[in-house]
């Protein structure tokens, strides 16, 4: 049984009602499992507004954001009795990448892009390290129009950038987290849309878990729009094998796609979606412009040396070094 919580982080309230969700758990907590809410979406820039590069270092920073409003309604489900505190959990029941509404939104078919990706693993992180998140649910798979992380190419659908991001953790992550620290160049953005303005956002983040088969997974996270991360890799309790794999989902602008098309329709003129500076590549996009690829690296140690590209998502995965004896 789910109760429906009215917590975000916009400048916008979505409520009426600034206690709902506090009054909810009070008066409902010993008959409900999980609190229902929908604070994942961004940049949501509704009246298409902001400089571009803004709009999109909003939505990168958006992450700093939820993982604030997870911790407050986590606060406020631990402050209930022992029994209802440890039984209920927090789901996600709709997020994504989301920037406009209408017909003529520049910003309208924006979440097929690969800055889109980077918010949807920078969430993605932010989810998996909340103790009391449950489920998450992106909205949504397949439809036509601008909205699917699956979408008509051709004759064709096709995978968006965020469902790429997606399969990442999907295929190259492991079941069990591993603590990881990340130290790493920071960006500040402004108020733009409904996003509110950060300070100090890093441009690289990573996340760690360990599979089954007990290989260590590192994803790493590079949000700069042009520059690579030289990262130093230190793994702490395990030795591991020289020898790895790289998948990598990298593309030639922030703004780059698939190659996704919105419907062509008698009538309906849609806007030019608006490009975004230095790549400018939002229309131009085809199967070329956003790649997930895998290559073997070598070198790996207790401590190594690694280029993650700009604005890309990469997991390395490494297994632990042989113990048979030779």
């Amino acid at each position: 049984i789910g109760a429906i919580g009215a917590d975000n982080f916009t400048t916008l309230p979505f409520t009426d009602h600034p206690d709902w969700t506090k009054t909810v758990l009070k008066k409902a907590g010993g008959s409900i499992d999980f609190i229902a809410v929908h604070n994942a979406y961004a940049p949501l820039v509704v009246d298409g507004k902001g400089d571009p590069r803004d709009v999109y270092l909003g939505m990168l920073a958006a992450p700093v954001h939820i993982r604030k409003s997870l911790a407050n309604l986590s606060t406020m489900i631990d402050q209930l009795s022992a029994e209802d505190a440890k039984r209920i959990k927090i789901a996600i029941t709709e997020w994504g990448p989301f920037f406009q509404v209408g017909i003529t939104a520049p910003y309208l078919d924006h979440p097929k892009t690969l800055g889109s990706a980077l918010f949807v693993a920078s969430t993605m992180k932010v989810f998996l390290e909340s103790p009391k998140v449950e489920l998450a649910h992106f909205f949504k798979l397949s439809e036509p129009t601008f909205m699917g992380w699956i979408g008509p190419r051709g004759r064709s659908m096709v995978p968006k950038a965020p469902l790429l991001a997606f399969e990442i953790f999907a295929k190259h992550f492991g079941g069990d987290l591993v603590e990881s620290q990340t130290t790493s160049p920071t960006f500040d953005s402004p108020t733009v849309g409904l996003m509110p303005a950060t300070t100090s956002t890093p441009w690289f983040e990573v996340i760690a878990s360990k599979g089954s088969d007990g290989k260590i997974y590192l994803v790493g996270i590079n949000k700069h729009f042009t520059a690579p991360v030289q990262g130093t890799i230190s793994i702490a309790g395990l030795t591991p094998d020289p020898s790895g794999v790289a998948w990598t989902l990298s593309g030639t602008g922030i703004d780059s796609h698939t190659g996704t098309e919105l419907p062509r329709v008698p009538g309906i003129n849609w806007a030019t979606p608006i490009e975004i500076p230095p790549s400018r590549r939002i229309n131009k996009g085809n199967p070329n412009e956003v790649t997930l690829s895998q290559r073997r690296i070598d070198g790996i140690a207790a401590r190594f040396d690694y280029s993650f590209p700009p604005r890309s998502v990469t997991s390395i995965e490494m297994a632990p070094a042989s113990t048979e004896a030779k």
